[in-house]
């Protein structure tokens, strides 16, 4: 259990942001929203991942924003995920992954900081965080009964575009919305979802997210649980962030793209097989 920080000042945020092909308005948008929230900015390192399957536009993406932003943090970091590394599969988590151990290599471990004191912030590429998220996740980190045995997990509106997506994706946008609006208050059934934060520390300690599974947002949790003997859970930050509603060109395109992310949120339903097979590995 960590003991209790004399002062807020103490906490750094690494915010990291993987990214494959989304366009330079919508980093843009993300990126300044980090930059106006109130939280001390000398005590943010914000890391951007980009793929190298994503080519040079990424690279070239990735200069245009770093040269806008780097001036705005205390670090920002741009890690380029190697294609075709040996037992890892293209993804959010294997980005991630890659990009938070240059980070501890080439920043962290010289700026000889306890990991304990660093929360780190997975955020998709199209979260707008609110001004005062930093801050109201320092006081939950610092407040709470175990820090290093939590994940913080605000509430995700997809409400970011809302305005200009169709009559079907606005449904679909707040039916998911509320449905994570009611999860916060369950959080003895929350797992981790989307765009969440944790300690560094506790992050380093089960081995970073995996490399070889595609939706690694609820998986991280089901890792923490077992490496920890099922002492650990998520603690609801009663505060939300914006993201994306789907929108296309056409109607068409649309309800394809929200067949495609229902679809690929299913596939968490590989946790079950994950976590009944870790619980007659580990009986504690």
């Amino acid at each position: 259990m960590l003991e209790k920080l004399p002062h807020w000042r103490d906490i750094y945020h690494l915010v990291v942001i993987p990214t494959y092909k989304e366009s330079a308005e919508i980093l843009r948008e993300t990126l300044t929203a980090l930059r106006e929230t109130d939280y001390p900015k000398d005590q943010m390192i914000v890391v951007l991942g980009i793929e190298e399957r994503a080519g040079q536009e990424a690279e070239q993406r990735a200069a245009v924003l770093q040269k806008e932003f780097q001036d705005d943090f205390y670090r920002f970091q741009v890690t380029t995920h190697p294609e075709n590394i040996e037992g890892e599969i293209a993804g959010k988590g294997s980005n991630e992954t890659w990009a938070l151990k240059r980070t501890k290599e080439e920043v962290i471990d010289s700026l000889h900081v306890p990991l304990e004191r660093i929360i780190v912030s997975s955020l998709d590429a199209d979260t707008v965080v609110m001004p005062k998220y930093f801050s109201c996740l320092t006081y939950h980190f610092l407040t709470s009964s175990d820090p290093l045995h939590h994940s913080y997990q605000p509430v995700p509106l997809f409400m970011n575009n809302i305005w200009q997506a169709s009559v079907i994706s606005r449904i679909f946008a707040a039916s998911t919305t509320f449905w994570f609006l009611m999860n916060q208050e369950r959080p003895e059934k929350l797992s981790t979802f989307s765009s969440h934060s944790m300690s560094f520390k506790t992050l380093v300690d089960v081995g970073y997210r995996q490399v070889n599974y595609a939706i690694d947002d609820s998986r991280i949790f089901w890792q923490c649980f077992l490496y920890y003997n099922g002492d650990y859970r998520v603690e609801s930050l009663h505060y939300p962030l914006d993201m994306d509603a789907n929108v296309a060109r056409t109607t068409l395109g649309t309800l394809k793209n929200i067949y495609k992310q229902q679809r690929r949120w299913a596939y968490g339903s590989a946790d079950i097989a994950y976590f009944l097979f870790g619980f007659l590995k580990n009986r504690n």
